[in-house]
């Protein structure tokens, strides 16, 4: 069978009513009501949301995914993802993924309970990392000195495997990184504290040729238009050989020179970078 690949998307916060006002941080804002269109709308085109261990079993067993496969991810913890996103996905029965930043759910302010996690839990959401306390790690990088910035990522990392399985008694393999920022010294240390995947918050569409832990991910932010949710399923995966710059590594030119050799067929045109 052909693998059709998937496509993960990630939401934030979630309101009652459209935000209009431009508040700094409304663009994490959706409203409910978009919300269910676009959950509506996975149902009505046939595209399937699958759970983290449907997506394990395709990545290392080789087992097929729905043709048309989807990851729902929730990053961060705010509690309007228990308040308002939850009863909807559970109304579609659909599987999700909270990728928790640890610092803040300890925090217990604006962020879930520890009881709308375990109820969450036990209705088709995975636990996973999203970093000790969400820093900017490229920023961090330029501070610190680079064992300093090595021990920081090293807790950074392992903090929420050993929080969440002591709190919820599951053991995070599944990394988000915070601000989708990472450089080498974040990836081995990812490999190191046993990460099997990990997610960036470049957009595209993922197969088993993607790095894994590059993995994309489709931020959905406010506003977003029904065109744009829509065309989120039309990206396919662009297989590349010797491609420069990667994903990941950092450009100290201006204008640089971009190569690289695509491996499918396709109009050179219809290629976004």
């Amino acid at each position: 069978a052909k693998d059709t690949g998937f496509t993960v998307l990630c939401y934030h916060r979630f309101v009652a009513k459209p935000e209009t006002v431009k508040k700094p941080l409304s663009v994490y804002r959706l409203s409910i009501e978009e919300f269910k269109w676009q959950l509506q709308y996975l149902k009505d085109q046939g595209i399937k949301p699958i759970s983290m261990d449907q997506l394990k079993a395709y990545w290392f067993e080789g087992k097929p995914l729905p043709d048309k496969a989807v990851l729902l991810t929730f990053d961060d913890g705010f509690r309007s993802i228990y308040e308002k996103a939850y009863p909807v996905v559970k109304e579609f029965g659909y599987p999700g993924v909270l990728f928790l930043y640890t610092d803040f759910i300890r925090g217990q302010s604006d962020s879930l309970r520890y009881s709308e996690i375990e109820e969450m839990q036990k209705n088709g959401f995975d636990l996973e990392s999203h970093t000790k306390s969400h820093l900017q790690l490229g920023k961090e990088a330029e501070k610190r000195t680079a064992a300093n910035f090595k021990s920081l990522v090293k807790v950074e990392l392992n903090d929420p495997i050993t929080f969440i399985q002591k709190k919820f008694e599951v053991s995070p393999k599944i990394l988000a990184y915070s601000y989708g920022v990472f450089n080498e010294v974040v990836l081995n240390q990812a490999k190191e504290s046993g990460y099997l995947l990990a997610f960036t918050v470049n957009p595209g569409a993922n197969d088993r040729t993607v790095s894994p832990l590059k993995l994309r991910r489709n931020l959905v932010l406010n506003p977003i238009s029904h065109e744009s949710f829509k065309k989120i399923f039309e990206t396919k995966v662009l297989h590349l050989e010797s491609f420069w710059p990667g994903d990941g590594e950092l450009v100290r030119d201006n204008e640089p020179a971009i190569r690289g050799i695509i491996k499918d067929d396709v109009k050179p045109k219809s290629i976004r970078l």
